[in-house]
C-alpha cells in the first residue's frame, strides 16, 4: 500500500502543508518562522497558476487557427492586440517567477519579502 496521501487527506494549501510539516517536526522557533514565511507565498503561487492559465488560453486562441496549413509549415495571422496580450502575459509570468523565486529563497531562510 502506498504511503502517499490520497486526495482526501492531502493538504489543501501551502499553508496547510507547512503547518503539517511544522507540527510533525515538533517545530523549533526557526521552523515556525520558515513555515510562516512559506505560508505567506500562497497568494503568489495561486496568482502564478492563474496567470499561466490565462497565457495558455491566449496562446491557444492565437495558434489554434492557422490561416494556412502546408506540408511542414503553419501560417498564422493575428491581430496586434492578440500579440500584445500574449507578450504581456509572457512578460507578466516571467516577472512573477522572478519575484516568486526571490520570495521562496527568503522564505526558506524564514524571512518574508
Amino acid at each position: 500500500m502506498s504511503d502517499h496521501p490520497d486526495s482526501t487527506t492531502a493538504p489543501k494549501s501551502i499553508g496547510e502543508l507547512s503547518e503539517n510539516i511544522v507540527s510533525k517536526l515538533g517545530a523549533s522557533r526557526r521552523d515556525e518562522q520558515v513555515a510562516d514565511a512559506m505560508r505567506s507565498l500562497e497568494t503568489q503561487v495561486h496568482d502564478l497558476v492563474h496567470m499561466s492559465h490565462i497565457t495558455a488560453d491566449v496562446a491557444e486562441a492565437m495558434f489554434d487557427r492557422p490561416d494556412k496549413i502546408m506540408k511542414d509549415r503553419l501560417v498564422y495571422s493575428m491581430h496586434v492586440s492578440e500579440r500584445d496580450a500574449f507578450l504581456f502575459a509572457l512578460g507578466n509570468i516571467e516577472e512573477r517567477v522572478k519575484t516568486f523565486k526571490a520570495a521562496y529563497m527568503a522564505a526558506f531562510d524564514g524571512e518574508t519579502v
